[in-house]
């Protein structure tokens, strides 16, 4: 056996071994047994089924043939546990069982059970393969326009979506294994078995990486939801009243001084109730103030950078981003918005 070879074996072993895991954990400790971490083990799964069958491939263990039936039902899950873990994503209304797992998985899982001979590769073993490249790709297609939606949320700085905005862009590339092995005839066992196995440990990395929600991060805190809850409505009702936010140079220190509060009991409640660090928090307060401002001086002359200066920011760009993430739109168009609306 040659060093390459001790190595593909060694980095696709570990990343099974990792993956079965990992899939354990989520089953087992998992906080949250929701549809989304069931996609998750999908694809850890399916990913599992394709490395172990392209070994058994490279390294011509002919007796395992069987497992061909597992590698198409791994290869045609992960398409579908995509795009379905997108829209999941975007909606967590959205019902997956009945209708949508039958659409989406079914009739692949009925194709992947019908019995295939790789050894002697016939046109049904070729339909077979072939497919899974079609498929492959069909889903990168009708995952475009909700991953885009999904981007945006992202950009907006909704966190809770940062693993399949990262995951999605690699899946997409993977595909062109399929139609490069075809044309460089290169040994598929070899790049197939090596590909899935840096997905799998890509995708756990992102599991690792994936920012914490503030339920998670503050669950051993002496600190109740509804406590936090009464202490964050004290927080809005002073900030409001005092303005401290007015203040360009307001840090989280000088807020929980002033409230007469720890640090840490400012900064976790305004997590757990906003979901936002400090300075998004403080500039929502600045960019509702700078919306008031414009319609009481809608007929009157005034310009965007004396509302910006006037609202607690320090420069024109860092309120003109502020507010086009809390509004959707830019100042001026906000503007013309209610001026529009006025004159209506």
């Amino acid at each position: 056996m040659q060093n390459w070879d001790i190595f593909i074996l060694v980095f696709s072993g570990l990343g099974i071994f990792n993956s079965l895991a990992f899939i354990l954990y989520i089953s087992f400790f998992g906080k949250t047994k929701s549809v989304i971490s069931i996609f998750i083990q999908i694809l850890l799964t399916a990913f599992i089924f394709q490395i172990a069958y392209a070994l058994i491939e490279l390294f011509e263990l002919n007796k395992f043939t069987y497992l061909s039936n597992l590698y198409l039902i791994g290869a045609y899950s992960i398409g579908p546990s995509i795009y379905l873990y997108i829209r999941k994503s975007l909606n967590a209304e959205l019902k997956i069982w009945p209708g949508l797992f039958i659409v989406h998985y079914l009739p692949y899982l009925l194709i992947s059970l019908i019995k295939y001979d790789f050894v002697n590769t016939g046109a049904k073993e070729w339909f077979a393969i072939y497919l899974v490249g079609i498929q492959y790709l069909f889903y990168i297609i009708i995952s475009i326009k909700p991953y885009s939606r999904i981007l945006k949320l992202f950009s907006k700085g909704t966190k809770e979506h940062f693993v399949i905005v990262y995951l999605y862009p690699v899946y997409a590339i993977l595909w062109l294994y399929y139609p490069l092995s075809e044309l460089t005839k290169t040994n598929y066992q070899v790049w197939e078995t090596f590909l899935h196995s840096t997905f799998v440990y890509y995708l756990m990395y992102l599991l690792i990486k994936a920012p914490k929600s503030a339920k998670d991060k503050y669950k051993f805190s002496d600190i109740s939801e509804e406590e936090s809850k009464n202490i964050y409505e004290i927080i809005i009702q002073r900030i409001t009243e005092k303005e401290y936010y007015l203040d360009p140079d307001i840090t989280s220190a000088t807020i929980s001084r002033k409230l007469n509060l720890p640090i840490n009991t400012f900064s976790q409640v305004v997590n757990q109730n906003t979901n936002s660090n400090f300075r998004d928090f403080i500039n929502s307060f600045r960019i509702q103030k700078a919306k008031e401002i414009i319609i009481q001086k809608n007929k009157k002359g005034f310009t965007i950078s004396s509302i910006a200066f006037d609202c607690g920011f320090n420069s024109l760009s860092a309120f003109n981003r502020a507010f086009k993430k809390v509004t959707n739109k830019t100042p001026s168009e906000y503007i013309n918005l209610k001026s529009t609306e006025t004159n209506d």
